[in-house]
């Protein structure tokens, strides 16, 4: 299949010729859930895309993916869209994207996932493929979240030189490397296909695992926070129980100081009366010996 160019026709001559000619590629994307394991695998790897956080990156499900100005009917539905250096913003309104016209970006989504259903694993492997790469999409990826329908379950074709798509090797731990995202590599999880850190081995989170790990996070710090002040107040209170007894040993040792003092002073006293007590004995003494001389000295009669 030839090439799609990216033709930029004159604008319309006013403004309602310009409304008119957008209203021409509406929104078509599907309504129906082909199966639950489809949906699933959908929801996750869009997750997985946002997570990423790349700036300016715009990542749809089930967004219209227009191929040609001028022929409304020639448009693709891919259930995953990953658009670089592109932000949220439709190029030719200003409001959110609802559709992608290829025309208007300047340029082709650079990634888009295809998930394999019954009703359409055939226009995947024959027609979709040969699109996308006449449109430019640097990688497409196909999963089967079924397993039933595709062998290998997991394939991911890289845009060549000669704008037709070569099939991926795998790399050493067995992921598909990506293209498109550096450093990581496309691999099979159950009835899911996810991104996994080509250096580390571990899976990009989804938003729901982010958040579960979050929790996690904010939890042991929680515990870890508890502990410290656990501990904080079991040396408060040893340190209390510590004081405590300095102060009762403290006091103890001020009330048998009192009391010692207060005995020597008893002591004090006791000797003073004791002293007292001598003094006036041997005063008493002197008296009645210096009585008993002078009686003895009277003259005769």
């Amino acid at each position: 299949m030839a090439a799609i160019h990216i033709d930029h026709t004159p604008a319309p001559a006013s403004a309602s010729e310009w409304l008119r000619e957008i209203e021409r590629y509406p929104d078509r994307g599907n309504t129906f859930m082909p199966s639950v394991a489809h949906e699933a695998a959908r929801v996750v790897a869009r997750d997985v895309l946002v997570t990423l956080q790349v700036p300016d990156a715009f990542v749809a499900v089930e967004l219209t993916l227009y191929l040609s100005q001028g022929d409304p009917d020639r448009f693709l539905i891919p259930d995953v869209l990953l658009a670089l250096e592109v932000g949220d913003a439709d190029p030719a309104t200003g409001d959110l994207r609802e559709v992608y016209r290829i025309w208007d970006e300047g340029r082709p989504p650079d990634l888009v996932i295809e998930l394999a259903s019954k009703s359409t694993v055939k226009r995947d492997n024959v027609g979709k493929k040969e699109d996308y790469a006449a449109c430019g999409v640097r990688e497409y990826v196909q999963f089967d979240p079924m397993g039933s329908l595709l062998a290998p379950r997991l394939l991911v074709w890289r845009l060549a030189g000669d704008g037709t798509y070569d099939a991926v090797a795998p790399g050493p731990g067995g992921g598909l490397p990506s293209a498109v995202l550096p450093g990581l590599e496309w691999v099979q999880v159950d009835r899911l296909v996810r991104l996994r850190d080509v250096g580390s081995g571990a899976l990009l989170p989804t938003a729901a695992e982010k958040e579960a790990m979050g929790r996690i996070r904010a939890e042991e710090q929680a515990r870890q926070e508890a502990a410290r002040a656990d501990a904080a107040a079991t040396r408060a209170d040893a340190e209390a129980n510590r004081a405590d007894a300095e102060a009762s040993a403290r006091l103890h040792a001020a009330r048998q100081a009192a009391a010692e003092a207060t005995l020597a002073q008893t002591e004090a006293a006791r000797a003073d009366t004791a002293d007292a007590e001598l003094a006036r004995l041997r005063e008493e003494i002197v008296r009645l010996r210096g009585g008993a001389s002078s009686t003895n000295e009277m003259p005769p009669a």
